[in-house]
């Protein structure tokens, strides 16, 4: 049915310009950046045992944002 090769089918990951990979991980790094923050945020406030919420969650994809914004 299908004569072409199973290879032609998936894009790799090589296809990917320089350029957007490295921006993909400049995003991570921000992120962890921002994970890092709230992290260290909570050990400061004495919270290392709770588990994370919600408000956490929002804190880190909002710092998030604005370091892309500042990066952009």
């Amino acid at each position: 049915m299908n004569d072409a090769p199973k290879n032609a089918e998936k894009p790799e990951f090589a296809d990917i310009s320089n350029g957007a990979a490295r921006k993909v991980q400049q995003r991570g790094l921000r992120r962890a950046i921002a994970i890092n923050a709230v992290v260290m945020a909570r050990e400061h406030a004495e919270r290392n045992d709770e588990p994370f919420t919600q408000s956490d969650a929002d804190v880190i994809m909002y710092i998030t944002e604005l370091l892309d914004k500042v990066a952009g």
